[in-house]
């Protein structure tokens, strides 16, 4: 050919003769290569094949296993996987139920019952705390209304809170609504706050505790 031939669009290499007036051009045209592959490499085609499966399912598994804390405690949550669970608070002399603690558990489908000291801290880091002990109170009130005319008056519901809850006013409704559940006078919401973290003193928080 006299022509210049079209470079292959595929690996294209060209070698020139040192001695004659030729020179020779290889290559593969589009989408062509995997076709001679498994024609004339049939057995290394199907290696190929079988590491490249194998490398996928791979970097999937380490993908799922890197997943943050704070991913996997989202989904737990929107999976509503944190559940109460009530420490009975009972009087010394009567033996009688004056109130419960609300303890916050993670029922994990592969793990099982989580301990609060493993998950908390994540959750208080991440700002996940707040909607997370929100589904917390709505599951207790759920549980225990049903159960409240068998309660003494002004029966004790103790609720863990964070320097977290302390940055708006949502917590405020979130009691409001709580205490909704029930009849007028017959629960006594004790909100306890934890010492890992300090309150800003804000307007915010200010107006807060007044509410409160």
């Amino acid at each position: 050919h006299e022509s210049i031939a079209p470079p292959p669009p595929v690996t294209p290499y060209q070698m020139a003769s040192s001695r004659y007036p030729y020179s020779v051009n290889a290559g593969f045209p589009e989408g062509d290569i995997w076709l001679y592959m498994k024609s004339q490499y049939p057995a290394l085609f199907s290696l190929l094949i079988f590491f490249g499966a194998l490398a996928a399912a791979l970097g999937h598994w380490l993908q799922k296993r890197s997943s943050s804390p704070s991913h996997e405690l989202q989904r737990a949550l929107e999976a509503a996987e944190f559940i109460p669970y009530f420490q009975p608070v009972v009087r010394g002399d009567t033996k009688q139920w004056a109130g419960i603690e609300v303890l916050m558990r993670w029922k994990h489908p592969r793990e099982g019952l989580v301990r609060p000291d493993l998950f908390i801290p994540f959750a208080e880091h991440s700002g996940l705390i707040v909607p997370m002990t929100r589904s917390l109170m709505q599951q207790t009130a759920l549980l225990l209304a049903p159960h409240a005319p068998a309660f003494i008056d002004d029966f004790h519901i103790g609720i863990n809170i964070t320097a977290s809850h302390c940055q708006d006013l949502e917590l405020l409704e979130d009691c409001r609504q709580f205490l909704g559940m029930f009849p007028p006078g017959k629960v006594r919401l004790v909100l306890e706050l934890t010492e890992r973290e300090l309150i800003e003193p804000t307007a915010i928080t200010h107006s807060l505790f007044e509410e409160l």
